[in-house]
């Protein structure tokens, strides 16, 4: 029966031959020193027998030195090749993994984009279309198709409101947002009010407001009054209605107008800084107080 065939050892790294290597330099150098020490007593006793012997092993010993040095050289040469594909070989995985987000997620992202943003188009001519037709079967005084809805120029604003109510955010200035936090607003997203730009949530959404105007348009069929004349409620794009702002709240959108104006005028960056920092101190405030009043319902 024929014995097993031995498996073969693994070949050594150039990193764990270059460390050999290295350890033999070391190993000969002590050697060598030894070597010395013995020629030069053998000397002093002169037993120049013996001194010449040791001269011609120390010679050998100072070639396998050489040798040794010369390997080092040399793997260190092969070790700095071997790192250098390591890191093109890594370069190329994160290049290829790169793509591969790029091309995969971000075309997704850009087909998400691209279809959702054809669709709002369509909505929004649809609105459009029906705010003429609305006007074409009933005639609306100009005010009273503005506070309808039934305008490019008042559904345009609405519908920048419901983008700031969906994709804005809110932010806490003064360095208090978190790290590499999405603070982007939706593009085109617009606040209904200055005192809501740090409270997206609070606005009306686009539903409830063609509610409020389709409930305002019948109303001023059914009674031939215009819409200054009936009693109903106003929608966002013509300043909604008045909400009931706290004490900090009144001051926090205070400090977010005076925010703007400085904004700009680039020769007054202190004043701007120290306003964002009360800001940020307010915004503190005012998030607290909201959330407490979340709460308590």
């Amino acid at each position: 029966m024929a014995a097993p065939a031995r498996k073969q050892a693994s070949p050594l790294s150039p990193a764990d031959r270059l460390a050999s290597a290295q350890f033999s330099i070391a190993e000969t150098n002590a050697h060598l020193a030894e070597l010395n020490e013995r020629r030069n007593a053998a000397l002093l006793a002169d037993n120049d027998g013996e001194a010449a012997k040791l001269a011609i092993e120390i010679a050998e010993m100072e070639r396998l030195a050489l040798g040794y040095r010369d390997k080092v050289k040399l793997l260190r040469e092969e070790v700095q090749r071997e790192e250098q594909a390591r890191r093109e070989k890594e370069r190329a995985a994160r290049i290829e993994q790169m793509e591969k987000m790029l091309r995969n997620e971000g075309n997704a992202a850009v087909e998400k984009f691209t279809k959702g943003i054809t669709l709002a188009d369509e909505a929004m001519r649809e609105l459009i279309a029906i705010g003429r037709n609305a006007q074409t079967a009933h005639t609306f005084q100009p005010h009273d198709a503005i506070a309808c809805m039934f305008t490019p120029g008042s559904i345009v604003p609405s519908l920048q409101h419901e983008m700031f109510r969906i994709g804005g955010t809110a932010r806490r200035y003064g360095g208090m947002d978190p790290p590499h936090a999405d603070i982007t607003n939706f593009p085109g997203a617009k606040s209904p009010r200055l005192e809501l730009l740090g409270a997206p949530d609070r606005v009306k959404s686009l539903a409830d407001v063609w509610k409020e105007c389709v409930d305002l348009a019948l109303r001023i069929m059914q009674t031939g009054k215009g819409s200054a004349a009936v009693e109903g409620v106003q929608h966002q794009p013509v300043g909604g209605e008045p909400v009931q702002l706290s004490a900090d709240e009144q001051e926090l959108a205070g400090l977010l107008k005076r925010q703007l104006a400085l904004a700009e005028d680039p020769t007054r960056e202190t004043e701007y800084d120290a306003v964002v920092a009360l800001i940020a101190k307010k915004q503190t405030v005012v998030d607290a107080a909201r959330k407490m009043e979340t709460q308590n319902g």
